[in-house]
């Protein structure tokens, strides 16, 4: 771009300094004839000063004797002045032809001045001065017209010169505008060029550093020529590109980070709730022990207090009823065993399709005070699992009671089992996420769980079902939970309120198993 400067400023500079060259050419030769004309102009004014004065002499001829003594010192003064100007004619003439002419008219004027001196000579008058003022008077007509027609021809050439060097001024003038606009229309051009090169990348170089600070990182400029401001748009394009991709960079950072606190989370999350559980069942496994024992004591008493009342209907009755409440209460205990019993069961290859079989009919067995319906959706090509069928079918109940709970009359529980490969397994399974699992999933079309619930779904005697109810114990997701860590498993619940909830528990699947 600088060459391009340079090189405009050196162009503006060479016309000017041509237009300049020929217009003081043309001044020149215009002043040259200038002063030629004034040259001419002098010369005529000798040629009219040599008229008057003859014409002075020949008022003075006619004069008698005794006037004309009286004025010849004015004579003898003009007859001086008439050699001075004939010999000033000689300096301007070169020309033979001129010079002839001229010295015609100084013989003339000699003769002129010979009669003259007879005149001044001549004290009396007589016929012979009578005779030589006649020829003074003629010789001095003589002079007068051939000064006279000298006067003509010089008027007109100095009229012919005058006019050439008039048009010579105005084609000055002429070339002194064409020179102005050539150089105006040469700037004009050379403006809009160097605007085309400046100003143009300028404000691509402006919209681009805009698009950039609005965020729109990776916006490419057209950049075009060899220049400075192409070298300039080729830099904003490499930096512009470069911090597109540290922005990329950083978002996958971001979102690489945000995954491993999700999955921190997650597992903290986890290792709470596992520790919550642990420090539960030993306290349940405890109590569990010592309730069981007395209910043990309390069923053996009413088993022979039943023999005893046995024709009492009221008695019988009312033992009846604590029996069963005393057999209700076994149940919570087995529940609280099975929760507080945190050893390894056996573990083999399990197909968890006869599991969800086994699980869907233990609830068709289930009586229950609502209709519902279970719908079965099993991969034939599913993978093993290494696992308890027991506790397989402990956990898959657990979680199917509890979606029993919550839909309405006539609702649906879908069952689904299917193999998933390592690479589709959600965020919260990154743990497992470096090997193919089995996914078995248990979704219900019931009233769902608030956010704030579903925070503590695992929690031990937490409940959502309704206090009066007789499964609403609030432990099959606790129980459910610690048996799916027995089989190195993980659970995931997704739900909201109004819009059901899907429970998916994966299992890691056996490599070449199907």
């Amino acid at each position: 771009m600088k060459r391009h400067i340079i090189f405009a400023f050196l162009l503006v500079f060479l016309v000017y300094c041509l237009g300049s060259a020929v217009i003081i050419q043309n001044l020149l030769s215009s002043t040259a004839s200038l002063q030629t004309l004034i040259s001419l102009h002098e010369i005529e004014d000798i040629r009219q000063n040599l008229n008057l004065r003859v014409q002075k002499i020949q008022s003075f001829v006619h004069l008698s004797a005794l006037d004309f003594s009286y004025n010849l010192d004015a004579i003898v003064a003009n007859i001086d002045g008439m050699d001075h100007a004939v010999h000033g004619c000689y300096g301007c003439h070169h020309d033979a032809a001129v010079n002839k002419e001229i010295h015609y008219t100084e013989q003339l004027l000699t003769d002129y001045q010979e009669k003259l001196s007879y005149l001044i000579t001549s004290g009396r008058e007589g016929e012979w001065r009578r005779v030589n003022q006649q020829q003074a008077e003629k010789i001095a007509e003589t002079i007068t017209y051939r000064i006279q027609d000298m006067v003509n021809r010089a008027a007109a050439s100095l009229q012919r010169k005058t006019d050439m060097v008039m048009q010579q001024i105005r084609k000055t003038y002429l070339f002194m505008g064409v020179t102005l606009i050539c150089s105006l229309l040469v700037m004009g051009v050379i403006a809009r060029h160097l605007a085309k090169k400046v100003l143009t990348p300028v404000q691509q170089l402006l919209v681009a550093t805009q698009r950039l600070a609005d965020g729109d990182l990776g916006y490419i400029t057209e950049s075009q020529g060899k220049d400075e401001f192409f070298q300039l748009q080729q830099n904003f394009n490499t930096m512009s590109l470069s911090l597109a991709s540290q922005k990329k960079e950083n978002e996958s950072l971001t979102q690489a980070l945000q995954r491993k606190i999700d999955e921190l989370q997650n597992t903290k999350d986890q290792l709470v709730t596992a520790e919550k559980l642990a420090s539960l069942g030993k306290l349940a496994g405890g109590i569990s022990h010592d309730f069981n024992n007395i209910l043990c004591g309390i069923l053996g008493y009413i088993s022979l207090l039943k023999r005893q009342v046995s024709n009492d209907k009221t008695a019988t009755e009312t033992l009846k009823a604590i029996e069963n409440a005393s057999r209700h209460a076994a149940q919570l205990v087995a529940k609280l065993q099975s929760f507080a019993n945190s050893k390894e069961c056996p573990q083999h290859p399990v197909n968890l399709n006869e599991v969800v079989v086994a699980v869907q009919q233990a609830l068709g067995g289930q009586s229950c005070a609502k209709p519902f319906r279970v719908r079965l959706d099993l991969d034939d090509d599913l993978s093993m699992v290494m696992g308890d069928f027991a506790g397989l079918k402990e956990l898959l109940c657990g979680v199917c009671e509890n979606a029993v709970e919550a839909i309405s009359e006539n609702g649906c529980i879908e069952i689904k089992t299917e193999n998933i490969p390592a690479l589709t397994l959600p965020e919260a399974m990154l743990p497992m996420a470096d090997q193919p699992c089995v996914r078995v999933s248990v979704k219900d079309n019931g009233k769902g769980i608030s956010e704030g619930d579903l925070k503590k779904i695992f929690d031990p005697y937490f409940s959502t079902k309704e206090m009066c109810s007789q499964r609403g114990m609030g432990l099959g997701m606790a129980i459910a939970f610690s048996l799916v860590k027995q089989h190195n498993g993980q659970i995931c619940i997704d739900s909201k309120e109004g819009s059901g909830t899907q429970v998916d528990v994966y299992f890691p699947a056996l490599r070449g198993t199907s």
